[in-house]
């Protein structure tokens, strides 16, 4: 269980060091996807087995920056968020398959990979 104060303070702390989150907050088109959080995890390796992935990483990066912004506080908080906001996400978010679920936003956003990227 992931501490509820922790989670999005973690979050954030990883993400404020080098995202410009006010480019996500005022883009919402799928041409002008926030190019301040896309340039900055765009040289982030992917930890998922390639043959296994089926959301995009900047899609599921992008719907926990959301949902942590909106109060979640944990990974099924997460998930429940992009299924709720799902028909918005899509305005600017490609979702090839639906949200992911919480088991892809904990192994994704817990790695090594996805925190040297958030410090660098």
């Amino acid at each position: 269980m992931i501490n509820r104060e922790g989670f999005a303070n973690r979050l954030f702390n990883l993400i404020l060091k080098g995202v410009k989150i006010l480019d996500l907050l005022s883009n919402s088109a799928k041409s002008t996807l926030p190019i301040g959080i896309h340039a900055h995890f765009s040289p982030m390796k992917d930890p998922r087995v390639k043959k296994k992935t089926k959301h995009t990483l900047i899609d599921i990066i992008v719907i926990s920056i959301c949902a942590a912004i909106c109060s979640a506080d944990d990974w099924v908080s997460v998930e429940a968020y992009g299924k709720a906001k799902y028909d918005w996400l899509k305005t600017f978010l490609e979702l090839p398959n639906g949200i992911p679920s919480h088991d892809t936003f904990g192994n994704v956003l817990s790695s090594t990979e996805f925190e040297e990227c958030c410090l660098s």
